[in-house]
């Protein structure tokens, strides 16, 4: 999850710095004049907003990886389990179990 977040990120973060910079001369003071340079810069803070998500979401990915190995780190190991053998009688049965 925090490898694609942090790819999504990178990829619409990109894409929003590469229109704002083309925006920055066409819009003087940051204040867009023509419809047509509003709408673009809509497009480029959408995009800025997809990538704090997307980067916000890489961070939760770490975060839920960290806590997941402190978890699993603090669980007692198993034993690990002894190979054996056993032979069972019964009235009318004979068996033979065993575990590898």
């Amino acid at each position: 999850m925090a490898g694609v977040g942090a790819l999504a990120g990178a990829i619409t973060g990109g894409l929003a710095l590469g229109q704002a910079k083309q925006l920055k001369s066409e819009c003087l003071g940051g204040h867009c004049t023509t419809p047509d340079t509003q709408s673009r810069l809509d497009r480029a803070t959408a995009l800025a907003n997809g990538a704090n998500a997307s980067f916000a979401i890489a961070g939760a990915g770490v975060i839920a990886g960290i806590v997941g190995l402190a978890l699993e780190r603090s669980k007692p190991r198993a034993t690990a389990l002894v190979p054996a053998l056993m032979l069972e009688v019964g009235p009318s049965w004979l068996a033979l179990r065993g575990r590898f």
